[in-house]
């Protein structure tokens, strides 16, 4: 995933992935908490995707990623709807799908291939 900004300023909201606090005593103790029931949930993202029985059918694409990889990406920037997404390798669409979950109004994909796209754009409205 890379992350492109104008100015190279751009702030994340790392709690918009926050977790909840395993230890609920936390909250108190850490005044950055704000007396939320969040943490940081960290550089590295464990995520479940569903097992792949077909490539072919089920995903004709070389490098295909769950779509809550870019949902949390999507997040991570205030997942405000005046957001505006690109995705300069649209492959079969799972960002575009992320977008629309996070109810992004404005997304901009950039294709090469249109048979892929055509895979990918069945979820799409």
């Amino acid at each position: 995933m890379f992350h492109f900004t104008k100015l190279g300023d751009t702030r994340l909201d790392r709690l918009g992935l926050g977790v909840p606090y395993s230890d609920k005593s936390n909250i108190k103790r850490w005044s950055h908490t704000g007396g939320r029931d969040l943490r940081c949930r960290g550089n590295n993202w464990f995520i479940p995707y569903k097992t792949i029985l077909s490539r072919s059918k089920e995903r004709p694409h070389p490098a295909t990623f769950p779509t809550e990889l870019a949902v949390n990406c999507i997040k991570i920037h205030g997942c405000t709807p005046d957001l505006v997404m690109l995705d300069p390798f649209v492959g079969i669409g799972h960002a575009a799908l992320a977008a629309q979950q996070c109810k992004i109004r404005k997304f901009y994909g950039i294709r090469y291939r249109c048979r892929i796209l055509e895979c990918g754009s069945h979820g799409l409205e």
